[in-house]
């Protein structure tokens, strides 16, 4: 690459090379001291350490680099960080290009958009973190396209249900959308339902809201909210889920006229419930 020359035969000259380092970036102290506490590896002293970049032990690097060949450090350009806005930037073009693969969201700017505000939110949300966490990249964009790809659901990693205002945020976004395109033709049917606002159920660890009575009533809510197209989001309700197997993989079974209906199960009795299309 320095001297453009292959086997002694020289290189092209419109064959340009570029190629991408990791950054020398060092942990902070505490974690550091973290690390090395947790003896995963470090029986070692840093000061004893054959394996350095300089006088910097590799492992105490975020990313475990090699220093340069020194005919090569002439030519590096340091790059520096993006900014938010950037990083934004390329987020919404790598949500893009993945959700033009995806029959289901193929063209609807309103969803590639809260995905990419969701993404970069994300983004910026880990960098913010004290420890391990904080080292994101572009990569972890692509990662999550993936699992958006071939799965149903996104999971979200916050504190104090901060992700629910997150969440709510968004389906106001796309609520409001619907109703800017599609106003006239609904207040024409009479039909209200896009306006509803998302249904929240919370549950709880204390007895008596784990009991079978307290179940029932809370699959009754959410039958509800089926037929009626209303979104619901469910919060520490894991005691729901056995209940909601065939409804959150999706499992419908179409009936004459296109109606969907999907089984929701009450110990070992199955209740057979209409799926608004909306829902």
């Amino acid at each position: 690459m320095c001297d453009r020359r292959i086997n002694g035969r020289p290189i092209e000259a419109d064959v340009k090379f570029i190629a991408a380092c990791n950054p020398y970036r060092k942990h902070t102290d505490k974690m550091i001291s973290k690390l090395e506490s947790a003896g995963l590896g470090f029986f070692v002293k840093a000061t004893d350490t054959q394996q350095k970049l300089g006088k910097i032990p590799l492992r105490q690097l975020v990313y475990r680099v090699l220093d340069l060949p020194p005919s090569m450090k002439p030519l590096v350009y340091d790059f520096g960080q993006l900014n938010n806005a950037t990083e934004k930037d390329y987020t919404r073009q790598i949500v893009k290009d993945r959700c033009h693969v995806i029959p289901e969201v193929t063209g609807q700017t309103a969803v590639i958009e809260s995905v990419a505000n969701v993404l970069a939110w994300s983004q910026k949300y880990m960098r913010g973190r004290n420890d391990e966490c904080s080292f994101v990249s572009l990569r972890d964009v692509e990662r999550a396209m993936i699992v958006f790809k071939e799965n149903r659901y996104l999971l979200f990693l916050t504190e104090n249900y901060a992700a629910l205002q997150v969440i709510k945020h968004f389906l106001h976004e796309e609520i409001g959308i619907k109703l800017d395109k599609s106003l006239e033709a609904l207040s024409s049917r009479g039909n209200s339902e896009h306006r509803m606002e998302p249904f929240v159920l919370f549950g709880s660890s204390f007895p008596k809201d784990r009991e079978y009575t307290q179940v029932c009533r809370n699959i009754n809510l959410i039958k509800i909210c089926m037929e009626t197209g209303r979104t619901v989001i469910l919060l520490n309700l894991k005691n729901l889920y056995e209940s909601l197997y065939n409804l959150l993989n999706q499992y419908y079974i179409i009936l004459a006229g296109g109606q969907r209906y999907v089984d929701l199960g009450l110990q070992t009795h199955r209740v057979k419930c209409r799926v608004h299309n909306d829902f």
